[in-house]
């Protein structure tokens, strides 16, 4: 048997990535309010609720930067060790993606998390470039890590 692999292109990438992020668990426990939990949008990503330091409500795309990971933690569903499909978003894609659900209004904000690709200063690195980038064309986006 022969077996092609291919490089996902960015859309491929996404759809792995938010659904991996899922595993974090921020935001997907709340009030009774069903509009309170997470949810999926339009296009299949998640989209989260948050609430505001004022008490307004807002929502924030969220997804991996990467899963792949070389910590082999036995908790985790993303770990080096399971048999996943890896793929990462680089720092100019991961800002393009999300300033294009930004401009849409469809957001106003990102949580981004990362596997741990390679040592945990170069992962940090990665994140902040793209937080940098998105964080300088929003303005007053709201930004987690």
């Amino acid at each position: 048997m022969t077996a092609v692999i291919t490089r996902p292109n960015t859309e491929e990438k996404l759809d792995i990535l938010s659904t991996d992020a899922q595993y974090d668990l921020a935001c997907a426990c709340s009030r009774k309010d069903p509009d309170e939990h997470r949810h999926r949008g339009a296009d299949g990503k998640w989209i989260y609720p948050i609430t505001l330091p004022n008490g307004g409500k807002s929502v924030i795309f969220k997804t991996l930067m990467s899963n792949v990971c070389n910590n082999d933690c036995k908790y985790c569903p993303l770990r080096e060790d399971r048999d996943v499909r890896r793929c990462s978003l680089g720092v100019d894609e991961t800002a393009r993606v999300f300033l294009d659900y930004y401009r849409r209004t469809e957001v106003f904000g990102l949580f981004l998390s990362s596997g741990m690709c390679g040592c945990a200063d170069a992962t940090m690195e990665q994140l902040t470039a793209s937080l940098r980038y998105c964080g300088e064309d929003t303005g007053s986006g709201d930004i987690f890590i």
